[in-house]
């Protein structure tokens, strides 16, 4: 990975992975004999989402780790409680304490520099922005190219997540609505074919998609991909 400032601020915060490391570690350490009891409760927390996460269909790919984003903060006070007091009492604290000082400072550093930086488009704008543009509505593409752009028109552009499993097309198994589906709520006029990536499966599958509809009466193409 190349070097920059983005990358200078991650790597300062392996130290703050480490004092949370510590502390979870130091709180199983105590748990059955610690008379805190907020740092149990944090560590039950903790362990109830890692372990909830881990056995679930969302542990599959590092993709979801977005799910257990709770256990930071958790962790955050959890190695608040258990090595404050200790950092404070060992003899090196003269130096310990302002080498952290000077991560806390990089850290503030990191949250200026990307409050700093220009916002990005929403992933597939583009596409949103051309879709209303063309008064289209309704539609069917992969689940990438499906909610995002849902979400990015403010449910102006419904895309609803299909795909095509043995030459038939079918609707996503899970994280969708029967009613997106219905018929008598709403009539799909367009698909948007998209190539996707390693870990960001796409839809690419045109014959089957022109078996399932037929010969489509027009086809577009915005940026990479194909309606």
């Amino acid at each position: 990975m190349s070097l920059s400032a983005g990358m200078l601020f991650t790597i300062l915060h392996i130290v703050g992975v480490i004092l949370l490391a510590c502390g979870v570690v130091l709180a199983a350490w105590r748990f059955f004999r610690d008379t805190d009891l907020v740092s149990q409760v944090l560590l039950a927390g903790i362990v109830l989402s890692v372990g909830a996460y881990l056995v679930s269909v969302r542990g599959e790919t590092v993709l979801y780790a977005h799910d257990i984003a709770p256990v930071l903060p958790l962790a955050a006070v959890l190695a608040g409680r258990q090595l404050g007091g200790p950092l404070l009492a060992i003899r090196l604290r003269r130096v310990l304490l302002p080498t952290l000082a000077v991560v806390l400072c990089g850290y503030l550093a990191g949250l200026a520099y990307e409050i700093t930086q220009p916002s990005v488009p929403a992933q597939n704008q583009q596409l949103t922005s051309w879709l209303e543009a063309h008064h289209l509505r309704d539609g069917l593409s992969g689940y990438w190219g499906a909610n995002v752009v849902t979400l990015t028109s403010g449910g102006t552009v419904s895309i609803r997540p299909v795909q095509v499993r043995s030459g038939q097309v079918t609707h996503k198994f899970t994280l969708v609505k029967a009613a997106w589906f219905d018929p008598g709520q709403a009539t799909a006029n367009f698909v948007v074919l998209f190539p996707g990536t390693h870990l960001y499966p796409g839809l690419t599958d045109r014959a089957g998609i022109t078996a399932a509809f037929g010969k489509p009466a027009q086809t577009y193409h915005v940026g990479r991909l194909t309606l």
